[in-house]
């Protein structure tokens, strides 16, 4: 789970049956998630006599802590739409279109990674922890460096150039 959270490249997840536990844990770990409208969520620890704290530490950090709750202590299963609305998936789509859409999603990212943009997504990613003082400075000091490196500038013109 770390290390996608931590990736440098996006992560992007495809959601077509139930999402449960762990794998609710992958989907909320991933930086892009989309589901087919069919997709169901579900933390169910608590009908089975546990809790699923684990699963509930990427959970956390993707939804409010009232929907968090709400998974957590209902154990029940949840729709994509409520998903959508939770903050779990970036969108829902038909079943018979979700595969092409992530294709094209994943394609148009593919184009976009950069140094400069690996280098930011790295930056987003651990700031997000930090006070908001702390996370000013580290992405000023990342974007100032993006904008002054003449390496990676030429490296990010290279790659955009190439893509389209």
């Amino acid at each position: 789970m770390l290390e996608i959270t931590n990736s440098s490249r996006p992560v992007i997840a495809q959601v077509e049956g139930i999402a449960t536990a762990s794998g609710l844990q992958l989907v909320a770990a991933c930086d892009l998630a989309f589901a087919a409208d069919t997709a169901r969520f579900c933390l169910p620890g608590i009908t089975r006599g546990g809790f699923c704290t684990t699963p509930g530490v990427a959970v956390a950090r993707a939804v409010s802590r009232k929907h968090l709750m709400e998974l957590l202590l209902s154990g029940e299963n949840r729709g994509a739409i409520w998903a959508l609305n939770a903050g779990l998936v970036d969108e829902v789509v038909a079943p018979d279109a979700l595969a092409s859409r992530v294709t094209e999603v994943s394609t148009q990212l593919a184009a976009r990674i950069s140094p400069v943009s690996q280098a930011g997504l790295a930056a987003t990613k651990a700031h997000l922890d930090l006070s908001i003082a702390d996370a000013y400075a580290l992405a000023t000091r990342e974007m100032i460096e993006h904008f002054m490196d003449d390496r990676l500038q030429a490296q990010d013109k290279t790659s955009r150039f190439a893509a389209g």
